[in-house]
C-alpha cells in the first residue's frame, strides 16, 4: 500500500478572466484582441457555473473525517484485470483485458454537479468528499504522469456514461471516466464500496497495472487532491 500524504487545503484554479481593452471609437481590435473578446464572453457566460462550482472544488480537508485503511482493497495487489469491457465520457469502449504498458485507474464515489445536491450526510461520510479535486488533480498532472510512462489513465466510478459527460466537460479532463453502473468490475474484483443514500459506490480507491495486472494499490486515499503526487512518487521508484 501506498502511504498517504498529509492533509492539506485544496482550492481548484479556475480559468482567470482574460483582461478588457478599451479602444477609442472607431479603431478596430487586432485578431488576439477579439479572441480575448470572446473568451471573456464565455467567461461571462459560465460564471454563473463556475461559481457554483467552486463549492465543490474548494475544501479544507482539516475538517473532514479521513477514512481508515479497512482492509477493503489487501486482496488487489497481483489480481488481473477481468474481461470487462466498459464504456468511457467519451463514448468509447475500454476492454480491460486489452490494457498494456502501466495503466493508471482511480475510483471515486461521486463527483458532485453545481445544480445538483449531495446525498445527506455527504461531508460526514469518510472518504467521500473530494472527487471533484480528486479529478482536477489528475487533470493537472496528467503531462507528469505520462512523462513517468503512464499509458491510459482512467477515472472510475459507478455512475452513467451522461453523468460523468458532463462532469468530464465541465472539469476540462483529458482523459476518460470508466463507467462501472452495472458493478460489473467491482463485483469481479471486489472492489470496496460504500451505502450512502441506498446507493452503492466506490470508496477511493487508486489501482496501478502493468500489462492488465494490479502491481500497487492506493487505499485509502486522502486527501484526494494529492492522489497524483503519491502515483508519482510509485512511477519515480518504480520505473517500467
Amino acid at each position: 500500500m501506498m502511504p498517504s500524504p498529509k492533509s492539506t487545503r485544496f482550492t481548484a484554479i479556475c480559468d482567470a478572466p482574460p483582461a478588457r481593452d478599451v479602444l477609442p471609437h472607431g479603431l478596430a481590435l487586432p485578431r488576439a484582441h477579439l479572441d480575448a473578446r470572446a473568451r471573456l464572453r464565455h467567461y461571462r457566460r459560465d460564471k454563473a457555473t463556475k461559481g457554483q462550482d467552486m463549492q465543490l472544488d474548494t475544501v479544507d480537508w482539516a475538517t473532514l473525517p479521513a477514512p481508515v485503511d479497512d482492509g477493503g482493497a489487501s486482496h488487489l495487489p497481483g489480481l488481473r484485470l477481468p474481461d470487462v469491457t466498459l464504456v468511457t465520457s467519451d463514448g468509447s469502449r475500454v476492454r480491460l483485458t486489452d490494457l498494456r504498458g502501466t495503466t493508471v485507474i482511480y475510483a471515486y464515489p461521486m463527483t458532485g454537479q453545481p445544480d445538483g445536491a449531495l446525498p445527506d450526510g455527504w461531508d460526514d461520510t469518510p472518504g467521500a468528499r473530494g472527487c471533484t479535486p480528486q479529478s482536477c488533480a489528475f487533470r493537472d498532472h496528467h503531462a507528469e504522469l505520462s512523462a513517468l510512462g503512464v499509458d491510459h489513465l482512467f477515472g472510475l466510478s459507478v455512475q452513467d456514461t451522461a453523468y460523468q459527460a458532463e462532469a468530464a466537460s465541465r472539469l476540462h479532463l483529458p482523459y476518460p471516466l470508466l463507467s462501472d453502473h452495472d458493478l460489473a468490475l467491482t463485483h469481479q474484483i471486489n472492489l470496496p464500496t460504500m451505502q450512502v443514500d441506498g446507493q452503492t459506490l466506490l470508496k477511493r480507491c487508486t489501482l496501478i497495472c502493468r500489462d492488465g495486472v494490479i502491481v500497487t494499490v492506493n487505499y485509502p486515499v486522502f486527501p484526494p487532491d494529492q492522489d497524483p503526487q503519491t502515483v508519482m512518487t510509485w512511477l519515480a521508484d518504480n520505473p517500467a
